[in-house]
């Protein structure tokens, strides 16, 4: 790991060097921070070339930083500083990677030679990889087994509520966080603390405005209706742009999100009979009631990684899954996730549902993997996008996430699956014999 960062950091260092920067946000986002430093409060006087502010307080106080750690917002200074969390958000990413312990060593690979994540950090600036440091840091956090359930969650919480100040992209990991604070021992009291610890983070990053012009902070900052311009999307180019505009495409793609969260919530986070419904009746109004709760809904200890992990990348790949649009800053949502994903995927008959029971995966199921990598990878650096190119991105998620829905990290009723695949496996190998 540490090899491969080295040689990452001086690839990116040669990026910086020999490919010209292309201006994008930069500047709106210095015009943005700059009427914020010459006093400036009310988030609808905020704006830049691009329009008003639209981010929330904690992306004012970082780009207010850099604007002075820069010089004013001077390019070539700033490059270094997104170099330097362009190596930490892979870092991240790699430590998530091998605490998971579903993807093998190569997959790393795919953590480093992304075109579209370098131009992003460093040659675009964009505040979306900002945003991922702490929801990344916050997975860390939540894969570490502790006997102090209770501080993890509220640091879980407080992680990624600092990443939703930054951007809002990072609420998509909520509902996969939400279930395993349930999951722990104490039950809606881990997931109380949670949800404090989200907004007390929200409340103190922006007291300054919520103090000053609440009104304007709460809609400008968190303004969840906002529609996308129809060129620059990367997903949805193939849908014509008075459909893409609309409220009924909005809502229809927000209702598929949450049917599909409901299910993965349903049938694979809860790993033990009865799901979601024994999952808040026990462990949720139980515990209200002054009831016990049941420990044994957690997952075992030796999945408890991979369980965590595996919630939340796929509650966040969901989440893209069913984006209204993605522009190509977006892909920093989930590249970093993409080793650990097509790893736990089932994507062939012969593979195990649990990745973690997996026997050694033959060549063709470690090249189909990179295969779907390097075929994202490239259409997220196609430009501009087009109607194919949207078409096929969209297979690829699918694909993805089919795979997924057809594997599972956990135990209780999910170990029987494997046992009769195991069965069926075993009596088809002296099937063949005979």
């Amino acid at each position: 790991v540490v090899g491969l960062l080295v040689m990452d950091a001086l690839l990116t260092a040669l990026v910086i060097a020999k490919v010209p920067y292309t201006e994008i946000d930069w500047k709106a986002y210095m015009q943005e921070v700059g009427a914020y430093l010459d006093g400036e409060r009310d988030y609808v006087n905020m704006k830049g070339d691009t329009g008003p502010l639209v981010y929330p307080a904690g992306f004012v106080y970082v780009y207010a930083t850099l604007q002075r750690i820069t010089g004013g917002g001077v390019v070539a200074n700033a490059q270094p500083v997104f170099a330097a969390f362009y190596i930490l958000y892979v870092a991240l990413a790699a430590a998530i990677t091998v605490r998971a312990g579903v993807a093998p060593p190569v997959a790393l690979a795919m953590l480093c030679l992304s075109k579209r994540l370098h131009s992003i950090f460093v040659l675009r600036l964009f505040n979306d990889g900002v945003a991922m440091l702490p929801a990344l840091l916050a997975i860390v956090l939540a894969q570490t087994r502790t006997s102090s359930t209770v501080a993890r969650d509220v640091g879980v919480g407080a992680l990624l509520s600092l990443g939703v100040s930054v951007k809002m992209n990072v609420l998509l990991m909520a509902p996969a966080a939400a279930v395993l604070w349930l999951q722990h021992p104490k039950g809606v009291w881990n997931a109380l603390a949670g949800a404090a610890a989200v907004l007390t983070v929200q409340l103190a990053v922006g007291y300054e405005f919520l103090s000053t012009y609440p009104a304007s902070y709460l809609r400008k900052a968190f303004e969840f209706g906002r529609v996308f311009l129809h060129v620059w999307t990367v997903n949805f180019k193939f849908v014509p742009e008075e459909i893409f505009v609309s409220k009924r495409f909005a809502l229809s793609l927000l209702a598929v999100h949450l049917v599909v969260l409901l299910w993965f919530g349903h049938r694979r986070w809860c790993t033990q009979p009865g799901g979601l419904v024994r999952l808040l009746r026990e462990q949720g109004f139980g515990r209200l009631l002054g009831g016990k709760g049941n420990a044994s809904l957690a997952p075992k200890r030796e999945n408890h990684a991979a369980h965590a992990t595996t919630a939340l990348l796929v509650a966040n790949f969901v989440g893209v899954c069913f984006a209204r649009s993605l522009h190509y800053q977006f892909y920093s949502w989930y590249a970093f996730s993409l080793p650990h994903l097509l790893y736990t995927a089932r994507l062939f008959p012969w593979e195990t549902s649990n990745p973690l029971r997996r026997e050694t995966l033959p060549l063709v199921s470690h090249a189909a993997r990179f295969a779907m990598w390097l075929a994202i990878e490239v259409i997220w650096n196609v430009y501009p996008s087009n109607a194919t190119s949207s078409v096929l991105l969209n297979v690829l998620h699918g694909t993805l996430l089919l795979g997924l829905a057809a594997a599972h990290v956990g135990s209780g009723r999910e170990a029987r699956i494997d046992r009769d695949e195991s069965a069926t496996r075993k009596s088809a190998r002296l099937a063949s014999k005979k």
